[in-house]
């Protein structure tokens, strides 16, 4: 398991403070580690994207 990027403990990274839909996100279990893109996570959990949002917010005014 990857527990270092380019030298750093995960846990010494700095925190995001935004993310976008095409940023990367590290997914590690017992046996491996991979990766899921923001937008494929969102996709995946049912939730609306910013632009979705925003037209969903317009049409119920």
């Amino acid at each position: 398991m990857a527990d270092v990027i380019n030298g750093t403990p995960i846990n010494k990274l700095p925190a995001a403070t935004t993310v976008a839909d095409s940023d990367i996100l590290v997914i590690e279990n017992a046996t491996k580690t991979q990766k899921i893109a923001v937008s494929t996570l969102r996709e995946q959990l049912g939730l609306l994207t910013d632009e979705e949002y925003a037209d969903l917010l317009k049409r119920l005014q």
